[in-house]
């Protein structure tokens, strides 16, 4: 279908393919900008009924109207001979299950990608709008870590198939059939009910769950046995499968996954949860420099003289004469014994020998010296690191052999956001989307940034070394 055109649109190039058509990138000849286009093919037509085309029409209103930076934004639909279609933002970026591909993402690109989502879902909650197929696959992710969720408002549209695997689909259109994606369904959607935006939280849930652990919380050998385990069963433990994530991130996903939805916070909830954990580590840095002022400890002795009771005797010049006392209010608090003051000692007699202190030149050779072995131990353990990082992510062998020593989970939670970010700076990212080779960019850079920094330090430790052997002979 390549240099053909649907309605005012150029195809250029297939994009993907699903159970409900085909999605082409587009070129908009009017105003001169590209398009993703989604088509629905004439089976699909057949097979969802007579009015199909015009829920397609209702459906795809209907998400037109959500206006959200996480949403895409859909331009245009129609219909040309048998093809409906629907022309929308085009989005060049990963999809959210690429890059987790069966791994954890680092705890900082959670609280990111979670956030940018929640907000996407409470503001089509808030316009009544039901997502019903939440997923990592319709999550993409820009080179600059923007959010973008697809086919908002269009899973009643998709093919009414039950298909086996990991992530497949069921589709109907008929009222008490389940809709959505099995392995993220809700306990509701799974049998057939009305759903609303709780069960969205619930399919965000398994996709919080998912980044979180690299795994699916239910899944089986076929849909009928992964339905019954959303039904029935408890996924394991977030924190028994990522030690690294919060208590309170854990407890969070698991309330998204509760089986009754009314247990489940709503969109909005989820947003400001999710906030609240990112900002937490911020707030306990700020009170941990808070000094504390604590009060001081009561001393008998610090007790007011007007509380005590004072004796003023009057003496007369003639005669004799009784004392006058003049008493002040009792104070419960003893009066401290007036200890005199010591005597001088002789500077002679009291000054403890002293050891001779070390030339300024011995104490600066060993400062630099530490200075430029911490800075290479520093270089040198980063650029390892990556290095790791690099033959991790891009062999499976020697990830499942640094997994079983416990290492690669660590090394990833260290390198893996530098290097997103690292990434985001470069035109070339991957190559066969395994292998990333900013790793070894950013490794390079390290070792030349150590050369830069080691060899000024090194030439004023020879000098300083020199110097403290000179003085010794």
């Amino acid at each position: 279908m390549s240099g053909t055109s649907i309605g005012p649109y150029r195809i250029d190039e297939k994009l993907g393919q699903g159970g409900m058509g085909v999605v082409y990138k587009g070129f908009d000849t009017t105003l001169q900008r590209p398009v993703a286009i989604k088509t629905i093919q004439a089976s699909h037509k057949e097979s969802a009924g007579k009015d199909s085309e015009a829920r397609f029409m209702r459906e795809a209103r209907a998400a037109s109207r959500l206006q959200h930076p996480a949403i895409v934004t859909i331009y245009n639909f129609g219909v040309e001979g048998d093809t409906q279609y629907i022309a929308m933002e085009y989005v060049e970026g990963k999809t959210l299950r690429k890059i987790i591909n069966d791994e954890p993402i680092p705890l900082e690109q959670i609280y990111d990608i979670g956030i940018q989502t929640a907000e996407a879902l409470a503001a089509a909650h808030e316009a009544n709008i039901v997502h019903r197929d939440m997923k990592a696959d319709n999550i993409m992710v820009t080179s600059r870590g923007h959010v973008k969720i697809l086919d908002f408002g269009l899973a009643k549209l998709k093919d009414p198939v039950l298909t086996a695997g990991e992530g497949e689909s069921i589709f109907q259109t008929q009222a008490g059939v389940a809709l959505g994606t099995v392995t993220h369904m809700s306990p509701e959607q799974a049998m057939g009910r009305e759903v609303d935006g709780r069960s969205d939280v619930f399919s965000f849930g398994v996709v919080l769950y998912n980044m979180a652990t690299g795994q699916l919380p239910f899944s089986g050998p076929n849909p009928t046995v992964t339905i019954v385990r959303i039904v029935e069963h408890e996924p394991t433990p977030v924190r028994q499968l990522n030690p690294y994530i919060p208590e309170r991130l854990e407890e969070l996903i698991h309330r998204c996954l509760q089986k009754n939805r009314i247990n489940r916070p709503t969109s909005a909830e989820v947003v400001q949860a999710l906030k609240d954990l990112r900002d937490a580590p911020k707030t306990a840095d700020v009170a941990a420099t808070t000094p504390s002022h604590p009060a001081p400890a009561a001393v008998p002795s610090a007790a007011p003289v007007a509380q005590r009771p004072v004796a003023a005797p009057q003496p007369s010049p003639s005669g004799p004469s009784a004392p006058a006392t003049v008493m002040a209010a009792p104070s419960a608090v003893p009066s401290a014994p007036t200890i005199p003051p010591a005597a001088p000692v002789a500077p002679s007699a009291a000054a403890p020998a002293v050891a001779p202190r070390k030339p300024l030149a011995d104490r600066a050779y060993w400062v630099v010296r530490s200075v430029r072995l911490g800075v290479s131990v520093v270089f040198i353990a980063a650029t390892a690191l990556l290095v790791v990082y690099f033959a991790g992510s891009g062999e499976p062998a020697v990830r499942r052999l640094l997994n079983s020593w416990g290492i690669y989970t660590v090394v990833k939670s260290l390198a893996a956001s530098r290097v997103t970010q690292f990434d985001q700076l470069l035109p070339i990212k991957t190559l066969s989307g395994t292998w990333d080779f900013g790793c070894l960019i950013l490794a390079g850079l390290l070792l030349v940034l150590r050369a830069f920094f080691v060899a000024p330090l090194w030439s004023l430790e020879d000098r300083l070394r020199g110097r403290r052997n000179s003085r010794r002979r």
